[in-house]
């Protein structure tokens, strides 16, 4: 029988990459935003096949840079401090 070890070692390798979403949010004003979520995802073989994990994310809002996630439905930019809340009515268009 194996050491846990040495069937870590024999997994293979990992790829890491990049995946950007869209978010449609609200601010306070009640003008449509679209804030981006770039999560770095690492993929590694497990005992049943490849597996993603979440390893970093950020979001940022085009225009005003750096956003803060304050809930889970709240942000807020750094810069301005523009408050947005998730967009729930299903209209993901945006007006920036």
């Amino acid at each position: 029988m194996r050491s846990l070890e040495d069937a870590y070692s024999v997994m293979g390798p990992t790829t890491m990459r990049e995946v950007s979403d869209d978010i449609p949010t609200i601010d306070q004003h009640g003008r449509r935003r679209t804030v981006i979520r770039t999560r770095t995802v690492e993929t590694i073989l497990g005992p049943v096949g490849p597996i993603d994990v979440e390893r970093d994310a950020r979001y940022t809002l085009p225009g005003y840079g750096h956003v803060a996630r304050t809930s889970e439905t709240e942000f807020e930019t750094f810069r301005d401090h523009i408050r947005l809340r998730l967009d729930t009515t299903g209209n993901s268009s945006s007006s920036d």
